[in-house]
């Protein structure tokens, strides 16, 4: 199934379509959760923007404006930051009377001021995770994360208010997590994932 062109997302969540179009745009999210889930996001920024001060929109809603419309950041401008890993539930000894390996593995990553806290499951298999900046203790909002397998982006996605972000899919294999921070800083943590777990 082809997915709707983005210029027909904005159309739609701006409210300037057809009533026909609009028909037949609700038809296929219904079929497709890639668009639906796109033209949401859409949505939640003009949302956002309502009421808003138009002399200056909240940074957060600045972020998702650049990663929903993907507004390319000046790569030279760009800072990037390698993260640790700091906690790594696998490496945990099981508790007394526990077998066998958990349903799921949680891992904290680190880098500078901010914490990406993710959750891998493999019943269903997915990768949940939330970015948390220390020096604040705020939710990064809005910032625009990527999933990438083996040197190939599969997955983007845009945190929400609460920093949180969701991937469909935990690949084998070497795991690269990126998300695009405010302040022109990029957030890299390069993990693998097997059939035993999780290291770095």
């Amino acid at each position: 199934m082809a997915h709707a062109k983005t210029q027909e997302l904005i159309r739609y969540a701006e409210r300037r379509v057809s009533e026909n179009d609009r028909l037949l745009l609700n038809q296929h999210f219904e079929a497709c959760a890639f668009c639906a889930r796109e033209v949401r996001k859409f949505e939640e920024v003009l949302d956002a923007l309502k009421g808003a001060d138009l002399q200056r929109a909240p940074e957060s809603v600045l972020r998702k404006c650049v990663a929903v419309y993907q507004i390319p950041e000046p790569t030279a401008t760009l800072t990037e930051i390698f993260a640790n890993l700091i906690f790594d539930s696998i490496a945990q000894p099981l508790t007394a009377g526990v077998r066998g390996a958990s349903e799921s593995r949680q891992i904290v990553l680190r880098c500078a001021d901010v914490d990406a806290h993710v959750r891998i499951s493999t019943n269903p298999p997915v990768i949940l995770g939330q970015l948390i900046s220390r020096t604040n203790r705020c939710f990064v909002a809005g910032a625009r994360v990527h999933l990438i397998h083996d040197g190939k982006q599969i997955e983007a996605t845009i945190t929400d208010r609460l920093g949180e972000f969701r991937f469909g899919a935990a690949p084998n294999g070497d795991i690269r997590l990126q998300a695009d921070l405010p302040g022109r800083r990029r957030f890299i943590a390069d993990f693998a994932v097997g059939e035993e777990g999780l290291q770095q």
